[in-house]
């Protein structure tokens, strides 16, 4: 499906203001169109994100001018303030953004027109020039992570805009001014994405690095007993409750639910998905994924979904590393980590993949035929060698994202392992098509 669409930037000293798309994303390594024809949530274009400076003039005004408006620069920082945010919209408007919707919904990108915009480098920073004086909405935005803040340009002004400004919400806000996206997430064990969540902002932890309970920003369900927590099986109560998230994350380890429970609600699956649902699964509760979309991951031996760990390459968990494939995500882990993307430690491996498959059965990008085409972020080059840790494929509207490792460092600090897997959670959550990147 066509999810946005691009118009090409020309930047000669001065700014042709045409039509263009955007939404927050990486590189065209993790987009389904463009070149590399692989991946999600990128922009489909030709040398990646960037944060180049844009040239543009106010909102709606179009044409060219000479510019001679302001420079201005900042950094896009987690909800946490403990690190940057890579590949995310920045861009000053004059009119109200249109609220994000609560629930799965198709994700167009934002209108670019005659907007001054950019996308953050690696480590978050961006420049935008000839922001014309006046009064303006600045709009920071990361898949449905967005803040908006008023500014008022002067020619005088400070050219760093504080910090605070453009670093991403950790939680919603009644004006409308901080949006996050509605996640449900299963509350599992040893795979424990909820603590990860909260130490990227969205909860308080404890000093073990433990999430306390009452302040996790998202809905929990409970795969076995968990507080009071509902249980898993009530996100499927009705298509309705099912559609009222943007991501749902279902990790590893086991599920109560049973597996006919599964195969029983596969077109619910497909049908959130294919509305605009992102779906997040990971080692040995395969099944979640298999059972709605059997045909793009080819996983080590029978695939058939007669039981949840598909794919079990052994009893006692692997330990890997792993060579990172996308070039953006690359970039953001020399920033945030001191391991080497072409080495990153990897813990607690049960599943392998054998190969992902392209298939064309309409359900990939427009741009793409309708073909789907699976991208690995991550492949194995020590353990099992060739084998992807990582993969996410477009479905109609919706994504769907496959891990085969969990992550259950217990500490108040991330590990590259984690760094990895959220990086990832925030490209499933964005739109495809970015506008191009243009060179200072």
């Amino acid at each position: 499906m066509q999810l946005g669409s691009f118009v090409k930037l020309i930047v000669v000293g001065v700014l042709i203001a045409g039509l263009a798309n955007a939404c927050s994303a990486s590189g065209d390594g993790s987009s389904l169109s463009g070149d590399h024809g692989t991946g999600l949530g990128g922009q489909g274009n030709e040398g990646g994100s960037g944060g180049g400076v844009i040239f543009g003039g106010s909102s709606g005004q179009g044409g060219s001018f000479v510019g001679t408006g302001v420079t201005l620069s900042g950094r896009v920082m987690a909800p946490s303030g403990a690190f940057p945010i890579s590949g995310a919209l920045v861009f000053f408007t004059q009119e109200d953004p249109p609220a994000i919707p609560s629930g799965a919904y198709h994700y167009e990108c934002d209108s670019m027109d005659g907007k001054p915009y950019a996308l953050t480098q690696a480590d978050g920073t961006w420049t935008i020039a000839d922001v014309q004086p006046g009064s303006w909405k600045l709009v920071t935005r990361k898949g449905n992570f967005r803040r908006i803040r008023q500014i008022q340009v002067t020619e005088d002004m400070d050219p760093a805009v504080p910090e605070e400004t453009t670093t991403l919400p950790a939680a919603n806000t009644t004006d409308g001014m901080d949006t996050i996206p509605s996640f449900a997430v299963v509350r599992t064990s040893p795979d424990e994405t909820y603590n990860l969540l909260a130490k990227f902002g969205l909860g308080q932890l404890d000093g073990s690095g433990e999430i306390i309970a009452g302040t996790e920003q998202f809905d929990m369900y409970a795969d076995s007993t968990f507080g009071s927590y509902p249980h898993t099986s009530a996100l499927f109560d009705s298509q309705a409750v099912l559609d009222s998230y943007h991501l749902i994350f279902l990790p590893c380890y086991a599920s109560s639910v049973g597996v006919s429970f599964v195969n029983a609600n596969v077109q619910m699956l497909r049908d959130y998905v294919s509305k605009g649902g992102r779906i997040y699964n990971s080692c040995t509760v395969s099944l979640w994924s298999e059972a709605p979309f059997p045909d793009y991951i080819d996983y080590y031996q029978d695939d058939a979904p007669t039981s949840f760990d598909i794919g079990r390459r052994t009893n006692t968990a692997y330990t890997t590393t792993g060579n990172v494939l996308d070039p953006e995500l690359a970039a953001w882990l020399n920033v945030v980590t001191t391991d080497s993307p072409t080495s990153v430690p990897f813990v607690n491996g049960y599943v392998t993949i054998d190969a992902t498959q392209e298939v064309d059965d309409g359900h990939g990008l427009e741009e793409d035929g309708g073909i789907v085409k699976p991208f690995t972020w991550v492949v194995d080059n020590g353990s099992y060698p060739g084998s992807p840790l990582m993969v996410t494929y477009n479905y109609d509207y919706g994504k769907v994202f496959y891990s085969v490792y969990e992550t259950s460092a217990g500490s108040l600090t991330m590990n590259s392992q984690e760094y990895v897997l959220l990086y990832v959670i925030l490209e499933v959550g964005v739109c495809d098509n970015l506008p191009p990147d243009v060179p200072n």
